[in-house]
């Protein structure tokens, strides 16, 4: 489970910046919360970022995904000669030529893993892992590995694989994705929760993609057919149910076809058109996914969601396999923008079966919807603010920085600047005089 996540010096984060997921001693919405395994402390269900526009909270998420992306990837060979993907902050001079900062605290099976590195565009300059059983005092911390650009040092108890790690660890990729491509168990549980754990959604999911996505889970689980079929009833969009099956590929008049997909990047668009191409008259089948609609007589009517459903529908389709992953284990999910698309009830609702359901699971969103900072739905500590200051670096704080009064609006003092992350907008222009 992640307890923090920090990152400086990327984007719009000029000074590190800390997400916490540690819940306080607040003992409202005990729900909210869950045993960590570590001493006495309880991590949160979810976390919501608010802040203005261009605040910095797709920022944050976008950072988050930098990580992951770095962790599983840069020690592929495809990788060799690729840029490491970071931005320096570059309204200031000092910031713009000095690496990026990444780091996350886990709670993995009682221990408490602190990973994270430094790194510009071409090389890492500093990596570190360490592992302790205390949280809060670090007592007993063990170095599993330290870097310093290209010197690696190994803690006593890594074993013998340290100098196949110097060995093979390139300068623009990182030691633990090196140790993953060359199975070496040590650093296995800190990679294996980036890899099969962390799940990271920067925008809407493309169409074609996530429905491939939720026929494959189907394929693969049944239980998954059954928690779409539930969702979307409870979620009253009208549909009877899902249904997936295989068909043959067959030709399609391109230009119709074209026509019919307005809302889909023209190369997916160009690239599905390619693959039809490719597959007609192969014998091969594709899965295809329907929603099923009844009319009034009782008939059964089947509609193409891309085609036929509401934007705000598709991406409760496409987002279904992230929700049943999410519930279905002790998985982390960032979402930038929850709410788009989305009625405010069925956010709220969301957002309340991720809090009632039991387990170890951990939702960080960026939202703009006010009416979920109220205490029925959030805790103060789970409301964080991104705010720009000086140099129009990003701010992190929490709800819980500010003394509230008992009944207090959260979204009304919000409204009124009290907490600040806000935009103090001009004249926009739209009116001539």
């Amino acid at each position: 489970m992640l307890l923090q996540f920090s990152v400086g010096n990327h984007r719009s984060f000029r000074e590190r910046q800390t997400l916490s997921f540690v819940a306080s001693k607040d003992t409202e919405h005990l729900e909210h919360t869950f045993e960590t395994g570590a001493e006495d402390l309880r991590a949160l269900k979810s976390v919501a970022l608010y802040g203005a526009n261009a605040s910095g909270k797709s920022n944050l998420v976008s950072a988050l995904h930098v990580m992951k992306r770095l962790v599983i990837d840069s020690a592929k060979e495809s990788q060799r000669e690729e840029a490491i993907p970071v931005e320096p902050f570059r309204l200031d001079p000092a910031t713009e030529a000095a690496p990026s900062e990444f780091e996350v605290v886990l709670v993995i099976d009682g221990s408490c893993y602190v990973y994270g590195f430094t790194a510009d565009a071409q090389c890492v300059h500093e990596e570190w892992l360490t592992v302790s059983r205390k949280v809060s005092q670090r007592v007993g911390t063990r170095v599993l590995f330290s870097r310093q650009n290209d010197e690696i040092e190994f803690g006593d108890s890594w074993g013998g694989s340290g100098a196949l790690l110097r060995q093979h660890t390139r300068t623009n990729a990182l030691v633990l994705s090196t140790a993953a491509m060359l199975n070496v168990e040590q650093p296995a549980p800190v990679f294996d929760w980036f890899s099969e754990k962390l799940r990271i959604v920067m925008a809407d999911l493309e169409p074609v993609v996530g429905l491939k996505w939720c026929f494959d889970l189907a394929a693969a689980d049944p239980s998954f057919q059954t928690f779409l079929d539930n969702l979307v009833h409870a979620a009253d969009v009208g549909i009877e149910r899902v249904n997936m099956e295989e068909v043959p590929w067959e030709p399609v008049d391109e230009e119709s076809f074209r026509r019919q997909w307005p809302l889909i990047r023209e190369e997916l668009v160009e690239a599905r058109l390619r693959e039809i191409r490719e597959r007609v008259g192969t014998g091969a089948s594709q899965g295809r996914v329907y929603t099923v609609h009844r009319r009034p007589d009782g008939s059964l009517v089947y509609f193409d969601p891309i085609r036929d459903e509401s934007r705000g529908t598709l991406k409760l389709l496409c987002s279904a396999p992230l929700w049943h992953g999410l519930m279905d284990g002790d998985r982390t999910l960032a979402v930038d923008e929850l709410e788009t698309r989305y009625h405010p009830a069925l956010t709220e609702r969301l957002l309340k079966e991720v809090h009632q359901a039991s387990g170890t699971h951990q939702l960080l969103f960026t939202t703009h919807d006010e009416s979920l900072m109220e205490s029925a739905s959030l805790r103060r500590d789970q409301v964080w603010f991104l705010e720009k200051r000086a140099l129009a670096a990003s701010k992190l704080y929490s709800l819980w920085d500010f003394r509230s009064r008992k009944g207090q609006s959260n979204s009304r003092a919000y409204r009124q600047g009290r907490f600040g992350a806000v935009p103090i907008l001009g004249e926009l222009g739209l009116v001539s005089e």
